[in-house]
């Protein structure tokens, strides 16, 4: 990677972790403000998501992806249980649940001849083995076994369910309109315009399921402002941080799946 592209992405790295200690702050300061959660949740599941983007479309070993997952999501479900006074191992099943189905969607897309037209590479492409299949099996029961145990996520488990349905969608549509439109003031308002929806989608299905403890505060504004900031960090990565390869990267470096 060229000098300057590291520079971008050291730059890129301090901006984000600067907007998490203000987020952390605000939140830690006052716990029941509403606003405050909103930013601190979309932070949490935009860069889960930043992390699963790039360790099936970048990384090269999957090891180092599955140990970056691991920090991450434990990093995630420390912190929130932490400020939200909840045990960590329920949001360990809840951010795990999420950061596991938008890895396998991502895997799905990369093998599809969508992906393989977009991001032409070598032939060299990761397969689903036996012993992937064994692993991801444990993860899935373990994760399971830590949602029947969670009394928090048992309360709210429509939430839940529709947070972790819309984490994915923008996770998935920011890939896809990535590879698919050349222009990035384009794809930056395609990727508003998808928030927006996911937003409202989110918005309306905790409304009709009545799922959260005080339904009053999960407005519409907050739920669509919860979606684009999650495209608002999403586009800086993929934009400056690379973290889908774009085709002159992946033919220069011959980079594999994890």
């Amino acid at each position: 990677m060229k000098n300057s592209s590291s520079v971008i992405i050291w730059l890129l790295l301090a901006a984000t972790l600067a907007v998490d200690a203000v987020a952390i702050y605000g939140l830690y300061q006052n716990p029941m403000a509403p606003n405050a959660g909103v930013l601190f949740e979309s932070l949490c599941f935009s860069q889960l998501s930043i992390v699963a983007i790039w360790s099936v479309f970048t990384t090269r070993r999957m090891a180092v992806a599955a140990v970056a997952l691991a920090c991450a999501i434990g990093v995630a479900a420390a912190t929130y249980g932490w400020l939200q006074d909840i045990h960590p191992l329920e949001m360990l099943a809840f951010f795990g649940t999420n950061v596991t189905l938008i890895v396998i969607l991502l895997w799905i897309f990369k093998h599809t001849k969508w992906w393989q037209r977009a991001i032409p590479r070598p032939a060299q492409t990761w397969q689903f083995s036996v012993g992937h299949l064994l692993v991801l099996m444990t993860v899935v029961a373990v994760l399971i076994t830590l949602f029947r145990r969670g009394d928090v996520l048992q309360t709210i488990q429509f939430a839940v369910a529709s947070d972790i349905v819309t984490n994915c969608c923008l996770a998935l549509a920011t890939a896809l309109i990535w590879t698919t439109i050349a222009r990035t003031p384009i794809r930056l308002i395609l990727l508003v315009v998808v928030a927006a929806l996911v937003g409202l989608a989110g918005w309306a299905s905790t409304e009709w399921f009545a799922a959260l403890t005080n339904p009053a505060d999960n407005n519409l504004l907050r739920s669509v402002a919860g979606s684009l900031i999650q495209v608002i960090l999403l586009v800086a990565w993929t934009e400056l941080g690379g973290i889908i390869p774009r085709t002159a990267d992946s033919e220069a470096t011959g980079a594999t799946s994890p």
